[in-house]
């Protein structure tokens, strides 16, 4: 069964639909815009996606690489150059988010100019972009996930600086007891893609290497341009772990070096491979292939797949160090901090969040502390509001729910805040649709 479409998916007046992977084929929609990689975002986009997809370089190669589309299916939007698509201009501006993520400006044949933030932290530099110049903006669709006067939190680079000064603090405490600062291993949560400036930040001001599992590396190299001899590092060379928000348990945590454990797995491997390859000859009719006929029972094949294994597995359990933000607990840190083999004496971990704003800044748990740090590439509340004062739109379309309601928060806004799809300001797509289809549709130039 299909989905309803949030309204505010739907760019008003076109045929484009943004970050709306997960609603299936949606009617009337021929082309389709991902802001940035982040998987509310992205989700539902899949090898199957056969529409055309614009979006950034970065965003492009994560699509391709991480997902399978098709690369024939993708239209890569530079930053500041405007395209002609059916007859509305867009433009991609930094987002200022993550790497790759844009910001969106349409330009309707009738004159009419409307932005769709995607993901995005406000900024003063924002304001000097030339698309805005002289442009009056009928709609913004605002990111609203920080939308409440309690969300006040720093810069980033005051964050940043709160981290550093918390880390030049541990290094004159531990020089004062005769100690070396390289012995304290950093952490520092991220995403698949985000939080780059923070942790890059980190260490180029501390002056140490950055050690990142394989899947994070590829990302880095993209958006950093990392050398190849980077990526060989081993972890215990590497003071700075950067840690993404996804898989680790405490059970893998407790064995990424504990070889007993990668021979178990191998074992147990070829004991069920075996038993597959040389007696479980019953197999479906779809799988019934010269290919496979032929090595059911030849110890080669059984060899090369355990050594195969092994290597893949070996990969899994000695440099894939991955914890997800949730999961940067103690217990987890410390067993982290144990199969390192006595490399660090402790850790330093970061949470970088908006989220952290207000919580207790600091717990320590015998040899780990762990630091919130409200770090946001969400906008805070006054640079959310300087920049729609900024834009003077006509309304603005909330894309993340309010906490409260919008009428806490209207007071605050210079223009009605929109919310339902009957509202005056938002146009009839289906009248504009009927229009359209009676007019030449123009190439994408």
């Amino acid at each position: 069964m299909q989905r309803n479409v949030p309204f505010y998916k739907i760019v008003a007046g076109t045929h484009f639909a943004v970050d709306a992977f997960s609603y299936g084929d949606i009617p009337n929609v021929n082309n389709y815009f991902l802001t940035h990689f982040h998987s509310d975002h992205y989700s539902g986009l899949k090898k199957s996606f056969n529409k055309l997809l614009f979006c950034s370089q970065i965003t492009a190669d994560l699509c391709t690489s991480r997902l399978g589309v098709n690369p024939k299916h993708i239209q890569i939007m530079n930053l500041d150059e405007t395209i002609t698509i059916e007859g509305v201009e867009v433009t991609a501006v930094d987002a200022n988010h993550c790497p790759g993520a844009v910001m969106l400006v349409f330009t309707l044949p009738n004159g009419k100019t409307l932005l769709h933030t995607g993901d995005f932290r406000a900024s003063p530099a924002m304001e000097s972009y030339p698309v805005f110049w002289n442009k009056d903006i009928h709609t913004v669709y605002l990111d609203t996930t920080y939308c409440n006067p309690r969300y006040d939190f720093p810069t980033q680079d005051q964050s940043l600086e709160m981290a550093l000064h918390l880390l030049r603090q541990k290094k004159a405490s531990l020089e004062e007891a005769g100690k070396k600062f390289a012995s304290v291993l950093i952490v520092c949560g991220t995403y698949t893609i985000g939080k780059e400036k923070f942790f890059m930040g980190m260490a180029r001001r501390v002056g140490c290497a950055v050690w990142a599992c394989p899947e994070k590396e590829r990302v880095l190299r993209a958006v950093e341009g990392r050398q190849a001899q980077q990526t060989r590092a081993l972890p215990q060379a590497c003071q700075l772990h950067v840690v993404p928000m996804r898989d680790l348990t405490h059970e893998v945590a407790g064995t990424l070096v504990r070889p007993t454990v990668l021979r178990a797995r191998v074992r147990e491997f070829e004991r069920s491979d075996r038993e597959f390859y040389t007696s479980r000859c019953v197999v479906p009719m779809r799988d019934l292939t010269h290919e496979v006929a032929g090595t059911l029972v030849r110890p080669i094949v059984l060899r090369a797949r355990v050594r195969e294994f092994e290597r893949s597995d070996r990969e899994f359990y000695t440099s894939r160090c991955v914890v997800p933000m949730r999961d940067l607990t103690h217990e987890k840190l410390r067993a982290y901090l144990d199969s390192l083999e006595g490399v660090f004496s402790e850790v330093v971990a970061f949470k970088p969040s908006g989220w952290e704003s207000g919580k207790e800044a600091a717990v320590q748990k015998d040899l780990v502390t762990i630091y919130g740090i409200p770090y946001s590439e969400h906008s805070s509340f006054p640079e959310m509001i300087r920049f729609v004062n900024f834009l003077k739109p006509k309304q603005v379309v909330p894309t993340v729910d309010i906490s409260g309601g919008i009428k806490a928060v209207q007071k605050y806004f210079p223009c009605p805040l929109a919310y339902k799809e009957d509202l005056r300001s938002q146009s009839r797509v289906t009248d504009y649709f009927s229009a359209q289809s009676r007019q030449q549709v123009h190439a994408v130039s």
